[in-house]
């Protein structure tokens, strides 16, 4: 294994990623998974279907998009499996949470790419310092005399 393949392999699985995410959409209302919330009896646990379960860095910027209310009908909601779950009264989520999560959710998506992108420069400016390190190195061998 030569000084620069695990770069090289850690570049190309950055690039893959990046070029194979597709953005996570809300799909529909499982009203099958639907259940009593613990927390109080007019409210229910609401499982909205993901078109794919996200990966666990985009659950930490959706669960950071939710921190803050931005109303005063927010309601707690989080990620679990390739479901968005709302604790909320089930008319609220028409008419108020749905449209905060899709726009949570493009949010998350957003800042995920740009992840990815950093993500990718920073794994490509670390592949090019090896590469860098690893010419000086070859230079220096030719210089040096040994007899």
């Amino acid at each position: 294994m030569s000084y620069n393949q695990p770069m090289v392999r850690l570049s190309r699985r950055v690039n893959s990623m990046s070029k194979s995410f597709t953005d996570i959409r809300i799909t529909g209302l499982d009203t099958g998974a639907t259940r009593q919330s613990p927390t109080a009896p007019g409210l229910r646990y609401m499982y909205l279907s993901l078109s794919e379960t996200p990966p666990r860095v985009w659950c930490q910027i959706f669960n950071a998009e939710r921190q803050f209310a931005r109303h005063s009908m927010w309601r707690r909601a989080w990620v679990q499996g390739n479901y968005i779950v709302v604790d909320c009264v089930p008319e609220e989520l028409e008419e108020y949470h749905l449209n905060d999560l899709k726009q949570d959710v493009g949010s998350s998506n957003a800042k995920f790419h740009e992840f990815l992108a950093k993500k990718a420069r920073g794994t490509e400016a670390a592949r090019q310092a090896a590469q860098q390190e690893r010419d000086h190195i070859e230079a220096l061998s030719k210089r040096l005399k040994f007899d």
